[in-house]
């Protein structure tokens, strides 16, 4: 007879590495469920009983988590993930690829780092330019004014 406990060992252990791996709750209920289909295995259960244990586990603690826990953090979190954009917005960089006549995009080097920039007009290398903003990953840039 096969010995179930060792299948939601391994199912329980890999969600668990990649849990640890993702950082951001994405398999941590199926790690509790199989934890409980496990014990429940050790505990005479067959093996439709810990699927359906580990199944009702896993989507329980997954709509809590996202009914309850998610937003608690992103609300402490203010709702979105800081990165190092937010300290270029306000500074001053400097333009190391003319933006294209077409659609205004070229690179700028703000605080040591080069950045694909978007402006509303074309700009030479050389040119400085003020950060006003990020859409998405890429700065959004002004003439910089003397």
């Amino acid at each position: 007879m096969l010995d179930y406990w060792i299948i939601w060992l391994i199912v329980a252990i890999a969600c668990f590495v990649i849990e640890i791996v993702t950082l951001g709750l994405t398999t941590i209920w199926c790690v509790v469920g199989a934890v409980a289909a496990l014990i429940a295995d050790l505990c005479g259960a067959s093996a439709g009983t810990q699927i359906v244990l580990f199944s009702v586990i896993s989507v329980v603690l997954f709509v809590i988590c996202l009914i309850w826990i998610k937003p608690m953090l992103d609300k402490r979190m203010g709702g979105r993930i800081p990165t190092n954009g937010d300290k270029v917005i306000g500074k001053t960089g400097v333009v190391i690829k003319t933006f294209s006549a077409d659609d205004y995009r070229g690179v700028v080097k703000v605080l040591g780092q080069e950045w694909t920039a978007i402006a509303d007009r074309q700009f030479n290398e050389g040119d400085k330019v003020f950060v006003k903003g990020m859409d998405g990953i890429k700065l959004v840039v002004e003439a910089k004014e003397q």
